[in-house]
């Protein structure tokens, strides 16, 4: 996975799983769970836009791309190969 360092969008380990159980939780409990919608996402086969909990994204480039492995969503060495130079600069490790 060659992405962090050029820089790649990223959703952080947890938000958007964190997000999707508030929705079960909502509809578990007989509660609409269109009512923690963040936005809506529209569904081209049926033809209406479904509320949906959407995920914050956070740019990744050689600055922060050792928010990912710090996170745990990929290790150093997958980020890294073949582009050991470039994540030296960057404090990768």
């Amino acid at each position: 996975m060659q992405t962090g360092v050029s820089g790649l969008p990223y959703s952080a380990s947890g938000a958007a799983e964190i997000e999707g159980v508030g929705v079960v939780v909502a509809a578990c409990n007989g509660d609409d769970p269109a009512a923690i919608a963040t936005g809506s996402v529209n569904d081209s086969v049926l033809g209406v836009d479904v509320p949906s909990v959407l995920a914050t994204p956070v740019w990744i480039t050689a600055d922060t791309v050792q928010t990912v492995v710090d996170a745990g969503q990929a290790n150093a060495a997958d980020i890294c190969k073949g582009i050991e130079d470039l994540c030296a600069k960057a404090g990768v490790a």
